[in-house]
């Protein structure tokens, strides 16, 4: 829609770095999930909501449920993404909530790695909805966590008084496609 501007996308794995980077203008936006707390100078506009969900091997005891308590999950191994991400953060801050500490079996950022081994009965795995929903594994069911661990997904950017405005324009874009999902 927008020739006269380019658009550059670099994957992260996380946050590590992120907000200095998006502070000194290296980097001009991020999507990301979360976090729970913003670094001051630092902008964002929610695009949509989201969640953490449990992914249980086929034939694990409590497949069968719609929703599952987080706490019922405490003598589980788990596979996660890794425990720099916000996936991981808001997770583990969840399990200190319902007093355990999760036994980590594997963490990596690859999400078909991990639902992969969820389906071969390594562990539970803990991602987010749209992810997993996404990635799709034959025979891992989801399952609602109870309480509910919302994840939303955002674009953050340097706070500055005025934006370019090709950096503006970017802006506008997605906020229409906030608006739209």
């Amino acid at each position: 829609t927008h020739p006269q501007y380019r658009l550059e996308v670099e994957e992260l794995v996380t946050l590590d770095g992120l907000f200095h980077r998006l502070a000194d203008g290296t980097v001009d936006f991020a999507m990301i999930h979360g976090p729970e707390n913003w670094d001051s100078g630092i902008g964002h506009l929610t695009l949509f909501d989201d969640e953490l969900v449990a992914a249980l091997p086929p034939g694990h005891p409590l497949a069968n449920l719609e929703r599952i308590r987080l706490s019922a999950l405490r003598n589980e191994n788990f596979i996660t993404p890794p425990r720099t991400s916000a996936v991981y953060e808001r997770f583990a801050a969840a399990c200190r909530e319902q007093q355990f500490v999760p036994k980590i079996s594997y963490s990596g950022h690859r999400e078909d790695v991990l639902l992969s081994l969820v389906r071969n009965g390594f562990g539970v795995g803990i991602l987010t909805r749209r992810t997993a929903e996404y990635t799709g594994e034959e025979g891992v069911h989801l399952m609602e966590l109870s309480p509910g661990l919302p994840l939303p997904v955002s674009v953050a950017y340097a706070d500055r008084p005025r934006l370019s405005a090709g950096k503006t324009l970017f802006l506008e874009c997605c906020r229409d496609m906030a608006g739209g999902i």
